[in-house]
């Protein structure tokens, strides 16, 4: 690590005839700055063992030798980025959703087969109910004709929409933000679920291998595990998201939804749980008590929750610090001394994400606000001419310059 000092040479200032002397202590140290060798790697199919330039990139990145290595699961490629791909399949079968003023949302009720059929709704409340799947519960906001309009929307079918909407079950409570909340059972349901880490762990592996993170052996360099893709079946979409069957295939339209179906967020917390726990804890068990066995025992130095999140699914800071706050609670159960990483921005200048995001009063208690992360993106419209990359750099002082700036002026 390189040590760098502020200090103020000596000079002088000179106005007409008069000059003015400044004397300097060179003993006193005013500031101190370390840098570290850092990198990320993306997933793509040419890192999977067998592609032309796998050994040469794995050795690269060994030779390299960064400090600190980032491993970025991305969704352009599901299969190499996200463990469940398809929901689990039994009962009881749930989903909410929030009224959104402007639009009328859909709440999709699915059966986990294709020759299951809805065949009960065990719960259904438009207002403001609470709780999660198989534990909801009413409260005093609550339209009366909710059970009613599931029902006529949802049984003896395989999927059904239903418009979350107050000009539709009518407005139990008014100037109140309200929801939908409805528990279904389907026929022919079966105890199954899609969990598959045959693609990722190869990658997965080879990464720790090459950062010196040998499984069961002592920790290597620090790494940032970011598994930023969630499952697009846990957000709320009017079909069915399809996959392609190929992993190799790229896939630009698979994330998709801007709300999460569990308004607990439990499942997508869960989920997360249960992926660090195959790295690092030798295997979890599944949603339904079935041990999955992964003899990983990896260590991840960082997690960082979600990427670019502001856009790709088009979050709110309030929403996605909630998404923040139950995931990091459930992964601090597994390992209370690892840290974790907020925000991932696809752009560095969005300061009211900071400003709401660093506020400790706007997460649960005993949440740790360890690091964020923010992307910026230095570009030149000519990347063929070396000559023109000069605007890298002054790109990367204006930016700089920026997150200094306004870090120092944030309210403490």
């Amino acid at each position: 690590m390189k040590a760098f000092f502020l200090v103020l040479l000596i000079c002088s200032l000179v106005h007409g005839n008069n000059q003015a002397k400044i004397s300097i202590n060179f003993r006193d140290i005013t500031g101190f700055f370390s840098t570290i060798t850092t990198c990320q790697m993306v997933v793509n199919p040419m890192l999977r063992r067998g592609s032309p330039i796998h050994d040469n990139a794995f050795k690269a990145l060994k030779d390299l030798d960064s400090q600190m290595v980032r491993m970025a699961m991305w969704f352009p490629y599901p299969h190499l980025s996200v463990a469940e791909l398809t929901p689990p399949t039994g009962n009881p079968r749930c989903g909410t959703a929030s009224e959104v003023f402007g639009k009328v949302p859909h709440l999709r009720i699915f059966c986990g087969t294709p020759n299951g059929i809805i065949q009960s709704i065990d719960f259904a409340s438009f207002g403001t109910p609470e709780g999660s799947c198989g534990q909801f519960r009413k409260s005093s906001c609550d339209a009366a004709s909710s059970m009613k309009i599931v029902e006529q929307n949802c049984l003896g079918r395989n999927t059904c929409l239903i418009p979350v909407s107050r000009d539709v079950f009518g407005d139990p409570c008014v100037n109140v933000d309200k929801r939908l909340f409805v528990q279904a059972t389907c026929s022919n349901a079966v105890n199954t679920t899609s969990w598959d880490f045959q693609y990722m762990d190869p990658i997965v592996n080879d990464f720790m291998d090459a950062t010196g993170n040998v499984n069961l052996m002592p920790k290597g360099r620090d790494v940032v595990a970011s598994f930023s893709t969630s499952p697009t079946w846990m957000w709320n979409t009017d079909q069915a998201v399809p996959v392609p069957s190929d992993p190799n295939q790229v896939d630009w339209s698979y994330e998709q939804g801007t709300e999460l179906r569990d308004f607990s967020l439990q499942d997508i917390a869960m989920y997360y749980k249960r992926l660090f726990q195959w790295y690092t804890q030798g295997g979890f068990t599944d949603e339904y008590g079935v041990y999955h066995k992964s003899g990983y025992y990896y260590e991840f130095s960082h997690w960082e929750i979600g990427n670019e999140v502001e856009d790709e699914h088009d979050m709110t800071v309030q929403y996605y610090t909630q998404v923040y706050d139950a995931v990091v609670e459930q992964l601090m159960q597994v390992d209370p001394k690892m840290k974790y990483v907020g925000m991932a921005l696809e752009n560095h200048y969005e300061w009211n994400w900071y400003e709401y995001f660093l506020n400790p009063k706007n997460h649960k208690a005993n949440i740790p606000l360890d690091w964020i992360s923010f992307h910026f993106y230095g570009i030149s419209n000519e990347r063929t001419n070396v000559s023109s990359y000069q605007v890298f750099f002054q790109s990367a002082d204006q930016f700089l310059n920026e997150v200094i700036f306004n870090l120092k002026n944030f309210p403490t």
